[in-house]
């Protein structure tokens, strides 16, 4: 019989598989250069993806690691396609507390931001994940990408952003002072 790992059913299974054949320590160990964590929050099943993530975090993994690609587990949360906002919001929430930086870039000097900026909802549906951001210290709106956009040029190429368009040039009038 084949034995698929730990990490593999953090990203392809289902939260009752997972536990089944998790042991204690999985969260400690490293799989092709990434934390377990950065599995189960690609996972496409979203009650599996939000489940064991949240799991992962209550046995304290390590979330202030990056993958190859230099993602923190934000940006590889907020690059999934679907989501369930409310749980997103809450094991966003989570994550910044554990300390993971929201201003880090990833591989391409994009940060978290762009990745919300990016998903395929409205700003009314993305207002808890805005307030947030913008509840942090020191957002940053205006360090470019690899592209030459910062996050405020990467929102006004969408129609659809401008609630958040509107609170980021007044956030950003506001740190002008």
């Amino acid at each position: 019989m084949l034995t698929i790992k730990i990490d593999l059913i953090a990203k392809l299974k289902n939260t009752s598989e997972f536990m089944k054949a998790y042991k204690d320590g999985d969260e400690k160990n490293v799989f092709n250069g990434k934390s377990l964590i950065f599995f189960s929050l690609s996972n496409t099943d979203l009650s599996s993806r939000y489940e064991i993530s949240n799991f992962l975090l209550d046995k304290n993994i390590d979330v202030l690691c990056k993958n190859k690609e230099d993602e923190t587990v934000l940006h590889v949360l907020l690059g999934q396609r679907k989501h369930d906002i409310e749980k997103t919001y809450r094991l966003c929430e989570r994550l910044i507390e554990k300390g993971v930086n929201i201003n880090e870039k990833d591989g391409k000097g994009q940060v978290a931001l762009i990745y919300i900026i990016r998903l395929n909802k409205s700003d009314e549906e993305l207002e808890q994940l805005y307030n947030l951001w913008f509840s942090q210290p020191n957002l940053d709106l205006t360090s470019k990408d690899s592209t030459g956009f910062s996050a405020i040029e990467y929102a006004r190429k969408f129609p659809y952003r401008s609630s958040l368009i509107e609170r980021m040039e007044k956030y950003e009038s506001k740190r002008a002072y």
